[in-house]
């Protein structure tokens, strides 16, 4: 029998489960390519359908936004040259597919920390959502919730996180939360009560970067929280209040986090704790010998310390230092299911999206993010489908060599 494209697709994900915008008893919904007739007829098409992938959410997140919010979701820090390289470092990494191995059943599940996950994607924590879509935050994550997916959020969620729904970790970086001991462990107790199943202590941004494209634009800090301001006839901005600049010396009034810091919210908790930020070997060595329960590779999209290299260039030797005493999550650039895919078999337990989750965000809402995740879940099965690796267990350093 031949089968067209659509065949193709649902058989595709009867094979990975039942997708998260296909909800039992609720009729045709997104991943079904069709509205419900009407008496008066077929509705017209969802165009949440018309995105094939993940690039073709970019485009219509843009034309929704300023300039100015486009700039501070799309941007990173001085020349942008860990950005860039975020996505170039996949195109050396080629897979290499396996031939005649069973795959009539993919299977994405993986455990992290004694909990089972539908499949190894998260959403990584991101600041500045209500700049895209207003209450962000809570959108996000009620979107998680509907698709199955483990959520780092940046705060402002405590109702969906009380209510179980998650599984939700709470990101952390300078903040006071850290003054002394006793603040850490006041806020391990607050986010204990609350049911949050993880730390993700962010550690790469003690300061904050040069990120040019905002400071051209003299974008005000607020706005992240606030969204940008609507622009009067002429096109004009409000005055901003705080906007971004160029040449302030960096100060803290405090010092900032060590690994002390490590040591003690790791007494404070049994909660598992991840540090995001680490692309070197001597970090992810400490990350272990200072109590970490798992690390997460990350230059902050390209938003902090520019010419550290892909994110995937660095989880080789991450992976290698740990040896498989905690496990290894990475993010930064991912876009395609193969990215997932090269990732995986370099040694990452899980990959971390943000951007990508955003440009839905930002174009369709909440149905955005779902979709986001629906098509990269996609993707990951059907690109393990035909490497030959029915699920995770199968996926590994024989699947990918790196160009040159």
């Amino acid at each position: 029998m031949r089968l067209n494209r659509r065949s193709a697709v649902r058989s595709l994900m009867a094979m990975v489960g039942a997708s998260p915008l296909l909800g039992a008893g609720q009729g045709p919904a997104a991943g079904s390519g069709a509205r419900p007739r009407t008496a008066a007829g077929p509705q017209a098409p969802d165009p949440l359908l018309e995105p094939v992938c993940v690039a073709d959410f970019e485009p219509l997140a843009k034309a929704k936004l300023d300039k100015l919010a486009w700039d501070y979701l799309a941007g990173g820090s001085e020349e942008e040259v860990s950005l860039r390289d975020n996505r170039a470092a996949f195109d050396r990494i080629i897979l290499r597919p396996r031939a005649l191995v069973d795959v009539h059943k993919i299977d994405l599940s993986t455990e992290l920390f004694g909990r089972r996950l539908d499949y190894p994607i998260l959403l990584d924590p991101a600041g500045g959502k209500n700049c895209l879509h207003p209450d962000g935050e809570n959108v996000v994550a009620r979107a998680a919730a509907a698709a199955r997916a483990l959520h780092i959020t940046n705060g402002g969620i405590d109702e969906l996180v009380e209510s179980g729904k998650g599984p939700v970790w709470w990101q952390v970086t300078t903040g006071g939360e850290f003054r002394n001991p006793q603040s850490i462990r006041k806020f391990v107790r607050r986010m204990e009560d609350q049911g949050c199943s993880g730390i993700c202590f962010t550690v790469d941004i003690m300061h904050v970067s040069h990120r040019e494209r905002n400071i051209r634009n003299k974008f005000d800090r607020t706005w992240g929280n606030t969204g940008v301001p609507k622009r009067d006839a002429r096109g004009r901005l409000p005055r901003p209040a705080n906007p971004e600049r160029a040449g302030v010396y960096p100060s803290r009034s405090s010092p900032t986090p060590t690994w002390e810091t490590v040591r003690e919210l790791r007494a404070a908790t049994k909660l598992p704790i991840v540090l995001k930020g680490i692309l070197t070997a001597e970090a992810a060595r400490r990350c272990v010998e200072y109590g970490a329960s798992g690390i997460l590779v990350s230059n902050h999209g390209g938003r902090q310390l520019d010419h550290v290299g892909g994110t995937i260039e660095a989880l080789p030797e991450v992976v290698e230092a740990v040896q498989g005493r905690i496990p290894v999550l990475i993010d930064g650039g991912f876009r395609r299911g193969t990215d997932i895919l090269k990732a995986l078999a370099l040694g990452a337990k899980a990959v971390c999206i943000a951007r990508p989750y955003l440009y839905g965000l930002t174009a369709f809402g909440q149905r955005g993010v779902e979709r986001v995740l629906e098509l990269l879940r996609t993707e990951l099965a059907l690109d393990m489908g035909l490497a030959g690796a029915p699920n995770l267990a199968a996926v590994g350093r024989d699947l990918v060599r790196i160009r040159g």
